[in-house]
């Protein structure tokens, strides 16, 4: 089983707060992360992502990550 990495900018529901997270997954399709990251934390919305963190757009990186 390979883990995949998945960058995503979320956006809280609750306050309207942008923010960066990550998680690794054994799904090489990128809506299968979603789904798993929405329902796990259900509180945030998947607005833009992508696979390998290191892949992560210049413009993300200041945003504050899901704690």
């Amino acid at each position: 089983m390979n883990l995949v990495s998945y960058w995503f900018v979320v956006l809280d529901e609750q306050t309207g707060t942008f923010y960066n997270a990550q998680m690794s997954d054994d799904s090489n399709i990128y809506d299968d992360a979603v789904l798993k990251f929405e329902e796990q934390f259900p509180s945030y919305i998947v607005v833009e992502g992508g696979e390998g963190v290191e892949n992560r757009p210049a413009a993300f990186v200041k945003l504050p990550y899901v704690s």
